[in-house]
């Protein structure tokens, strides 16, 4: 697989193929050579909503499920 700066890429398939174990193994870093320099962020679909905007809540709020994210961004900082 090669990326390139700048571009957006899209992952198509049937339910089940792999696509979320994909996205977990490349945000985990356990993906062999996907470069380990690039900072990855996975936000999970299954999250609590509110009235608060996606981004919102995870540069400012407090609820538990995005202490992982925060926490994850930090790191990778």
């Amino acid at each position: 697989m090669h990326l390139l700066t700048g571009r957006r890429y899209a992952i198509l398939g049937d339910n089940g193929c792999g696509k979320t174990t994909l996205l977990r193994r490349i945000a985990t870093g356990m993906l062999p050579g996907f470069p380990r320099h690039l900072r990855v962020l996975l936000l999970e679909q299954e999250a609590v909503a509110d009235e608060r905007a996606a981004l919102e809540v995870v540069l400012t709020g407090s609820e538990e499920e995005c202490a992982d994210v925060r926490a994850k961004v930090l790191i990778d900082i």
